[in-house]
């Protein structure tokens, strides 16, 4: 059991796997460097019920705030009391804050990973044709903050097409398409959205010549940091990242949700460095 001081307050992420999550080493960070009084842990939810077992803690005032990853974002964002425009409109919920009237629900992917492609590849998202893979939690905070980046087109693709239907109609703009088979990628920045390639999984969503003529790959998997679709982007000459820089600057702004103090880039920059260190996030 998690033993805390009375003036320790408790954070956490939530998924059904946390074992792989940096989130403890990053939001630890922030608040050894802002003095706030937090603690932040690893709460793995195997199931539903666990995860109403955990928003129940946090709406009970025992746990404060909460992020959440895969499989819950959909099912919180159902869970919370209110839900912020950006988490609405996309119906994925990442971050969960207590707050006096109840649970907020917000959804920080989005903004961190947009942030985190335009500083890694130096691309302009404007006008920009992109392809998505997935059509989970994740990717619904993407597409959406794609759209509010002036992109030309999305194509969405997932082993469920239905599922990547029912994104393109709930984002409700002419320029989401949701696709059966597998796009053309010439020319656009491609995203990997799911879980595949996460730690020792080899499951490849593409091939070299599949990819050949992207303008840029990112993946938003980061353990490993090398991950077998980046591999696969290195064949076919495309440049590519993984997604330590979308876990930076979401995470930046989900401390500013919980707390209300924003924490320095480098702070949590040196963060992710020492944990290079563990065995699934070394180059």
């Amino acid at each position: 059991m998690l033993k805390t001081s009375p003036q320790m307050q408790v954070f956490g992420i939530v998924g059904k796997d946390t074992s792989y999550s940096l989130s403890p080493v990053l939001h630890n960070a922030m608040f050894r460097h802002s003095g706030y009084g937090g603690t932040y842990v690893a709460l793995p939810a195997r199931d539903e019920a666990t995860l109403r077992g955990l928003l129940a803690a946090c709406r009970g005032g025992a746990v404060r705030g909460l992020n959440i990853t895969v499989p819950w974002k959909e099912s919180a964002a159902a869970l919370v009391d209110f839900l912020d425009p950006t988490a609405r409109s996309c119906g994925a919920v990442n971050t969960v804050v207590c707050r006096e009237n109840g649970l907020w629900g917000y959804n920080t992917d989005g903004n961190g990973f947009c942030r985190s492609l335009v500083e890694e590849s130096g691309m302009i998202l404007e006008g920009a044709r992109v392809v998505i893979l997935g059509a989970g939690g994740a990717a619904r905070g993407i597409v959406h903050a794609l759209l509010q980046n002036a992109v030309h087109s999305v194509l969405v693709y997932n082993r469920s097409p239905e599922k990547a239907r029912r994104l393109a109609h709930d984002a409700a703009d002419a320029r989401v398409s949701a696709v059966s088979e597998l796009p053309s990628m010439e020319g656009c920045i491609v995203v990997n959205t799911t879980s595949a390639g996460m730690k020792d999984d080899r499951t490849q969503l593409f091939s070299a010549q599949q990819l050949k003529g992207a303008a840029y790959f990112y993946d938003i998997v980061y353990a490993p940091a090398r991950t077998i679709h980046m591999e696969i982007s290195w064949k076919a000459n495309v440049p590519c990242c993984n997604g330590k820089g979308m876990l930076l600057w979401q995470a930046l702004i989900a401390f500013e949700l919980f707390t209300g103090f924003k924490c320095p880039v480098s702070a949590v920059r040196r963060a992710l460095d020492e944990a290079a260190a563990n065995k699934w996030f070394a180059e």
